[in-house]
């Protein structure tokens, strides 16, 4: 569990949610996973891990495609499995898909904010953007301070032409993160 967690932060920390080199936390993830998999090769998190490294910083679709298929083989009852495997669907256009295991994730942990800004992500690249809003609405109400909810409903609003309400979420984004360069 030591291992899934520190892979699990360092992808967050690499993903842009902290100020580490993407470069580096790679290869410290990459060891992460290995390790926890080398106790318990049954383990459906590090090979979710996995697969969203080879998603978001590789861009090989094929072994993305390897890695999540066995981590959903193994967590098909673990929502962030679940999300995490949503993401490939989605960086692939498979919207349905996405949006379909975002569903179960929620199913699985309705008050987890992480996994309501999925939904929203997963409709954001739909071009679902009301249902963005309302799933970024629900993560903060979770969380009034979760930074991905607050970039994705900006976003929506300003996809929809609400121009007003997405500036206030904006500067709402950068207050709740000011030394964030992203915000």
């Amino acid at each position: 569990a030591a291992w899934v967690g520190r892979a699990g932060a360092l992808m967050a920390l690499a993903s842009g949610m902290g100020r580490v080199a993407t470069r580096e936390t790679l290869a410290e993830i990459r060891l992460s996973t290995d390790s926890a998999l080398a106790l318990d090769p049954n383990l459906a998190a590090p090979y979710a891990i996995r697969g969203q490294l080879y998603t978001w910083f590789e861009w090989d679709w094929a072994a993305a495609g390897r890695e999540m298929s066995r981590a959903l083989a193994l967590g098909s009852r673990d929502a962030l499995v679940l999300q995490r495997a949503a993401f490939l669907y989605s960086v692939r256009a498979d919207h349905d898909s996405a949006l379909a295991l975002s569903a179960r994730a929620r199913e699985l942990e309705p008050e987890n904010a992480l996994i309501w800004a999925g939904a929203a992500n997963f409709n954001y690249y739909a071009r679902r953007f009301e249902a963005v809003i309302a799933a970024a609405d629900r993560a903060l109400a979770l969380d009034p301070r979760f930074l991905p909810a607050l970039d994705l409903r900006a976003r929506a609003l300003t996809r929809l032409g609400r121009s007003a309400d997405a500036i206030a979420t904006a500067r709402r984004l950068v207050a709740t993160a000011p030394g964030l360069a992203w915000a």
